[in-house]
């Protein structure tokens, strides 16, 4: 279970349990989110919580994974992702991409239960499945029978209070890069940095 929820790192440890509900975001936090082009360090982030600090700091998705590889002290859902992107994309390994986004759907989960936020749950669980199902069209033979029953499962899902017009790979990503899970999903969601971020990432 360690490894399942090393997404926790917080401040304390009783963060981590979620004996004690996550504080309010720093304000360093929120001016990054609002004002994305300002050089992240100009405000303190002294009373930011170590997550917020991994958020604000990092500048791209590959410098976030090596940041929370030092931080964290379990295999994260992000690295899990970022697994399966690789071998998706370099190694062609569509099979293997299958299972590692399968993993990260399985640690995401464990972790929104015990954070007690669903809807951010089901928003990355959705993104997660959705981009772990486009893998399926490389590796099932005849996938146009099953592309009539994915487009259905993909219809209910809760991705609809995203911008429209990305794919969940793009999204995925710049969901991990913006949201400490601190602010209110839908002010990262409307936020400049992470709409900022949809129109660059690859």
């Amino acid at each position: 279970i360690a490894a399942l929820v090393g997404l926790y790192i917080w401040a304390t440890p009783s963060f981590a349990d979620g004996s004690r509900p996550l504080p309010p975001p720093c304000e360093a936090l929120v001016e990054a989110l609002d004002n994305p082009n300002k050089d992240p360090l100009s405000n303190s982030v002294e009373n930011c919580i170590p997550y917020e600090k991994l958020i604000i700091l990092a500048k791209n998705w590959n410098n976030f994974i090596v940041y929370i590889r030092e931080f964290s002290d379990g295999i994260t859902y992000a690295e899990m992702l970022n697994s399966a992107f690789y071998e998706e994309k370099f190694n062609l390994d569509y099979p293997q991409a299958f299972v590692d986004a399968d993993d990260a759907i399985v640690n995401a989960v464990a972790v929104f239960v015990l954070m007690k936020d669903p809807e951010r749950g089901k928003v990355y669980g959705d993104l997660i499945r959705m981009w772990r199902n486009g893998v399926l069209e490389m590796v099932v033979p005849n996938y146009t029978a099953f592309a009539e029953t994915l487009a259905v499962l993909n219809s209910h899902s809760s991705t609809d209070i995203l911008p429209q017009g990305h794919s969940p790979k793009s999204l995925l990503k710049c969901l991990i890069l913006n949201d400490a899970y601190t602010l209110e999903f839908k002010k990262v969601i409307a936020s400049k940095r992470f709409n900022q971020c949809l129109r660059t990432v690859y």
